[in-house]
């Protein structure tokens, strides 16, 4: 997926694992796509007090994360790990 290669670039960490693609900034973990389900998500951990920005983009609640349907919707991952990070992201 291109968006990942726009991450590595702006100094993101990406792994690629058997059903998901990871994020990580620094030492945190941010979340990643999970491509068996076609599902982008975000850990809660990193994502307190931050549900206006998930919510507005289309991104709802499970029991540890946020979740966003659809491989399409990079443009929306990309927001939220914006605002979650404050690291700009050129695609």
């Amino acid at each position: 997926m291109r968006v990942f290669e726009a991450f590595e670039a702006a100094g993101y960490t990406v792994t690629r694992l058997k059903y998901r693609i990871q994020l990580r900034y620094g030492e945190s973990f941010i979340g990643g796509y999970n491509t068996r389900r076609k599902h982008w998500y975000v850990r809660k951990k990193i994502s307190l007090d931050r549900d206006d920005l998930l919510s507005r983009n289309g991104f709802w609640p499970q029991k540890s994360w946020w979740q966003l349907d659809g491989e399409h919707k990079a443009d929306s991952f990309v927001v939220v790990v914006e605002g979650l990070t404050g690291a700009p992201i050129e695609q």
